[in-house]
């Protein structure tokens, strides 16, 4: 993969732009840090997203203060992510709100 500046990427987006849609992904840095990427579309852009949010949202539970009562938290074992499967996006959003 290759890594190059935004500023590169703002100078030169046509060829930025041609490497990507030939199917190479490019790291973008700002201020020498990574940034973030650009990735070709090769129709599973939506499960590329899912699986980036789930590893996002096991992040974030891994920091966050210990599972409510009843909240099974460990893996494989009727764990985390069986109990969060068997909840509602409803669920889920009151849970959120009732912690925020």
């Amino acid at each position: 993969m290759k890594t190059i500046s935004s500023r590169e990427v703002q100078k030169n987006f046509g060829s930025v732009a041609d490497r990507v849609a030939a199917g190479e992904s490019v790291r973008i840095t700002r201020h020498g840090r990574p940034a973030f990427l650009l990735i070709p579309d090769t129709g599973d852009g939506e499960e590329i997203l899912q699986e980036l949010a789930a590893r996002r949202l096991a992040r974030m539970l891994r920091q966050a203060a210990p599972a409510p009562a009843g909240l099974p938290v460990h893996a494989g074992e009727g764990g985390l992510a069986d109990g969060l499967d068997g909840l509602s996006n409803q669920a889920l959003y009151a849970a959120a709100e009732h912690d925020a």
